[in-house]
């Protein structure tokens, strides 16, 4: 069997996300000459500014946090995580687009 299967072949290789840099040389170096570290690393910024985390069920979540204190050796409680800041118009409408349009199955 294939690692990639070949049903996602047209959607997929054509239409790749931000990271990936398909221009020409010129534009490439017109756009600021950002190599791959970069423009990844610009992605993961951009998708955690932009990240909004889901509610989760209160006794879920007091079930899984048990789980996890369970299964500690040394440690007694979880560490206290931040809330996650809210997402700002200018971080969410950053991401570029190659403008075209995703072709139907």
């Amino acid at each position: 069997m294939s690692a990639f299967p070949a049903k996602h072949w047209p959607t997929e290789l054509y239409l790749t996300g931000p990271t990936i840099d398909r221009e020409n040389r010129e534009t490439w170096q017109e756009s600021g000459s950002k190599d791959l570290i970069r423009r990844a690393t610009e992605e993961v910024e951009r998708r955690l500014a932009a990240y909004q985390p889901i509610e989760t069920d209160a006794a879920i979540d007091k079930a899984m946090r048990e789980l996890i204190i369970a299964g500690m050796n040394e440690q007694t409680s979880l560490p206290e995580i931040p809330p996650a800041p809210e997402p700002t118009v200018a971080e969410v409408k950053g991401r570029r687009t190659s403008g075209r349009r995703r072709r139907q199955a």
